[in-house]
């Protein structure tokens, strides 16, 4: 349908300058959320993998002191999360212009 191809048309040059048969306030607003929705993910993502090494005692994750970082299942929800940030961290537009 029409809506789709647009949307198609804007993420497959997104990053590959002015598009064409896009209203301009369509292509902003997906920008903007694009752009912002990045920082908070990867933002969110690092979070997963932040220890506070303050105590001599024991390494917690900030975000939850009460598990001990690198230990039973902190190592796959920060081997998850580093791999996802990986592919979060590459420039996105390099994947659409591969698969588009």
């Amino acid at each position: 349908d029409y809506a789709s191809s647009v949307l198609y048309r804007y993420f497959c040059s997104y990053g590959h300058g002015e598009l064409k048969n896009v209203k301009p306030w369509l292509s902003k607003t997906v920008a903007l959320l694009a752009d912002t929705l990045f920082i908070i993910v990867c933002e969110k993502l690092l979070l997963l993998v932040s220890c506070d090494y303050s105590s001599p005692d024991a390494i917690v994750l900030k975000i939850a002191p009460q598990t001990l970082c690198w230990q039973g299942s902190h190592q796959l929800i920060a081997a998850v999360s580093l791999i996802a940030f990986g592919f979060c961290s590459l420039p996105f537009c390099l994947f659409l212009n591969v698969f588009c």
